[in-house]
């Protein structure tokens, strides 16, 4: 395989050879004894629920750029977010302010009131800061969602994210909850199919999914629905290591989603429904994310599971003739590993001991390889 800065550029069958690692040059990535995969598309970081209120500043990146660098770090340079990160974020990877992967955006997350995205205590009875937190924002009613879901695009959203039923991290939902409106869902996706985009929707029960895919959520109903599940977010939740990060009342809710969580996996398959691969974690939870290929390996084989966080995830991008390939034209995102994970996904839960090299467009972005340098400068704090 030949990179010439950002694609790839020729594919070919011959003996392993060095090749130059300059980043002008042509990089020779043949390797007889390493494995090279796509990069890994993900959903990714988001925030405490009991610390989200007190984010509210756009330009603030500094956490954030933490987060997305510990990303790539690990194996990843492209992430599409569902809530949280904003264009700011997104224009300063791009201009190599910091490393970080390639951002497809949803800014916040549309919510009703007391819905998955309401993070209020049931005795809070105002709105803070017009209700909006860092990942999320309220709105009801038809005019309502029309203007956030216009404001959510204005404001550099690829596609919009809606909260279709209750969650385990929300304080007031239950559930079972059906959330937004028929009208409400309905002219959120008819605005997205203006800008020529898609709605994706949060939603767990048969009840949710069926809600948010009759009312518009076009994407999933014309193409196929596409699951993205993220069993590792409440495997931690549910650890005694992570014991006092939700309250009781959530941990119950937790408690039930992840006792279906392997079995909505088979079912999926069985069903022929295309899996997508998904974090979810919440702050510090973060670390865990990798986890998530081991614990679909116990339900689904290891080629399943890749082809969920690689050519499935481009498919639900729309980017599927640009990433989750390693093929001439395509971008030049990939990992190089020193084991098969087609033989055992699950070498993917420890990315520091079986990940060598993390290239984004070309350029080496981490490598602990002596034959593949780095060629990304180190972020600096310029401030103290």
């Amino acid at each position: 395989m030949t990179i010439r800065k950002a694609p790839i550029t020729a594919m070919a069958s011959h003996p392993a050879t060095t090749g130059s690692c300059a980043p002008d040059a042509d990089m020779d990535m043949t390797r007889s004894a390493n494995k090279k995969i796509p990069d890994i598309l993900v959903k990714p970081w988001k925030l405490p629920p009991q610390k989200t209120y007190i984010f509210q500043n756009a330009n603030v990146v500094d956490s954030a750029s933490g987060s997305v660098h510990q990303k790539q770090t690990i194996k990843l340079a492209q992430v599409r977010d569902t809530g949280g990160a904003t264009l700011a974020l997104k224009e300063a990877i791009e201009d190599d302010v910091f490393p970080g992967p390639r951002l497809f955006i949803s800014n916040k997350a549309l919510s009703q009131t007391g819905g998955h995205g309401d993070m209020r205590g049931v005795h809070d009875k105002q709105k803070c800061c017009g209700g909006d937190s860092a990942l999320t924002t309220v709105v009801d009613g038809v005019p309502g969602c029309i203007q956030a879901t216009r404001e959510q695009l204005r404001t550099g959203a690829d596609f919009i994210k809606i909260m279709a039923g209750g969650g385990v991290a929300s304080p007031t939902d239950k559930l079972e909850n059906t959330q937004f409106t028929a009208a409400e869902i309905q002219a959120i996706a008819e605005v997205a199919d203006t800008y020529g985009t898609y709605v994706t929707a949060h939603a767990y029960t048969p009840k949710a999914i069926r809600h948010a895919v009759d009312n518009g959520a076009r994407y999933m109903a014309r193409k196929g629905i596409r699951l993205t599940p993220t069993i590792v977010t409440y495997d931690a939740m549910g650890s005694d290591k992570y014991a006092d990060f939700l309250p009781p009342a959530n941990r119950a809710k937790n408690e039930m989603v992840l006792s279906k969580g392997l079995e909505s996996l088979r079912i999926a398959e069985e069903a022929g429904v295309t899996i997508c691969h998904g974090s979810d974690l919440l702050g510090p939870l973060h670390e865990e994310q990798s986890r998530e290929f081991g614990i679909r390996a116990q339900a689904l084989s290891s080629k399943t599971v890749l082809q969920g966080a690689t050519v499935n995830a481009a498919k639900l991008l729309r980017q599927d003739k640009f990433l989750g390939q390693i093929r001439k034209g395509f971008a030049a995102d990939l990992l190089i590993l020193n084991g098969n994970p087609l033989d055992n996904v699950a070498i993917l839960d420890e990315p520091e001991k079986t990940v060598l090299a993390v290239i984004k467009n070309g350029r080496v972005y981490a490598s602990r390889w002596g034959q593949l340098p780095r060629d990304i400068a180190s972020t600096q704090n310029l401030i103290e």
